[in-house]
């Protein structure tokens, strides 16, 4: 569990409603013994659940992102459950790195300068 302030500034009030902050996991992709999660909100925010798979068939491992877009909270709490089901037979899942910033309300894109 990560607990989050998404709030646009920690030094103010939540937004209207539908602001959302732009959320990225990264996480390890492998051809080996790689399992699958499911990332999702768990309290203070809302946010569609996101399922990962950390296995694929290229002979290397990769970092990928997965985007979560939990609304403005000033304790948003967001959880990574490693599933049961599998697509190699195994279940290790690893975390790598948690980025977050604001993203305009109804945009689907976050420029990068």
């Amino acid at each position: 569990m990560l607990q989050l302030d998404t709030r646009r500034s920690s030094q103010t009030p939540v937004g209207p409603s539908g602001n959302r902050m732009n959320v990225m996991l990264a996480y390890l992709k492998s051809y080996v013994n790689m399992g699958q999660a499911e990332a999702y909100c768990i309290s203070g925010c809302s946010c569609k659940p996101t399922r990962l798979d950390g296995h694929h068939k290229l002979r290397q491992s990769t970092i990928f992102l997965a985007r979560l877009l939990p609304s403005e909270a000033g304790e948003c709490v967001i959880g990574v459950k490693v599933s049961k089901s599998t697509s190699s037979g195994k279940h290790k899942f690893k975390v790598m790195q948690l980025v977050y910033c604001a993203l305009a309300a109804g945009s689907q894109h976050t420029d990068v300068l």
